[in-house]
């Protein structure tokens, strides 16, 4: 069988090159969007964490009376309506978790990573910011008993506007 000089086609090392150009491109486009995908599941699991934890810090704060309040700690008795009614509980920071303890023994950790924790109050609402360990800030707006107390430990307190009223979480990226 004799070949011709002059076909048209790819030679051997032409295919070889072509491939592996095209090896190369497929394993970038591949690990762009790995990549992507590991980030934004990383985003998303610290927000889903976030809203869970504080799904569940709203059933004790909403409608409690605040017994103690300064800029990094927070003692409040529950409301009659709660599962385990007047009970006094502390929030605060403790290494690097935010927890609830309660009057008589133990804690329960209720956010992990945290950095830093502060909270004010006024007019009704409780405000409690939360730095991340990854610098991220967060802040939880509740709703609470006490409406015109004076606490200490602040220069001045947060001012209600509109965003609490559209969205009662405010992350800050």
């Amino acid at each position: 069988m004799k070949l011709k000089k002059d076909s048209k086609g790819f030679i051997l090392y032409e295919m070889l090159i072509y491939l592996f150009i095209c090896g190369i491109c497929f394993s970038t486009i591949y690990n762009e969007i790995f990549f992507t995908k590991k980030v934004m599941t990383r985003e998303s699991l610290e927000v889903i964490n976030w809203h869970s934890s504080m799904m569940k810090l709203s059933n004790m704060i909403n409608n409690s009376e605040i017994v103690e309040l300064d800029n990094r700690k927070l003692v409040f008795k529950t409301s009659s309506d709660y599962k385990e009614p007047q009970k006094i509980y502390e929030l605060g920071k403790y290494k690097k978790m935010l927890r609830i303890s309660g009057s008589s023994s133990g804690h329960m950790p209720v956010l992990n990573d945290v950095n830093q924790v502060s909270f004010k109050c006024k007019d009704g609402f409780l405000c409690m910011k939360v730095v991340r360990t990854n610098g991220k800030i967060f802040e939880q707006i509740f709703k609470i008993k006490n409406k015109s107390i004076s606490f200490t430990g602040f220069s001045n307190g947060f001012t209600v506007n509109d965003r609490l009223f559209v969205n009662k979480s405010k992350i800050i990226l």
